[in-house]
């Protein structure tokens, strides 16, 4: 669950086709397929193969962990 900036909870997972999308970021995302399992209190976080980053997200920004941490 994610909740967006006006304080609505999304559930994500839950239901066939997301009638509503916004973009956070357009560099980092996912494969077709690849899953999210790593969700935390406000941010969840996610591998993008085609960049080769970490990626933590919430509803103002994506993080790539590598560029934050020099690696």
């Amino acid at each position: 669950m994610v909740n967006d900036t006006n304080g609505n909870t999304i559930m994500l997972g839950q239901a066939g086709i997301l009638s509503r999308y916004d973009y956070i970021d357009t560099r980092y995302g996912m494969r077709e397929g690849d899953r999210c399992e790593c969700p935390v209190d406000d941010m969840v976080y996610w591998v993008d193969i085609n960049n080769k980053a970490v990626v933590a997200g919430n509803t103002q920004q994506a993080i790539n962990y590598g560029e934050r941490l020099g690696v």
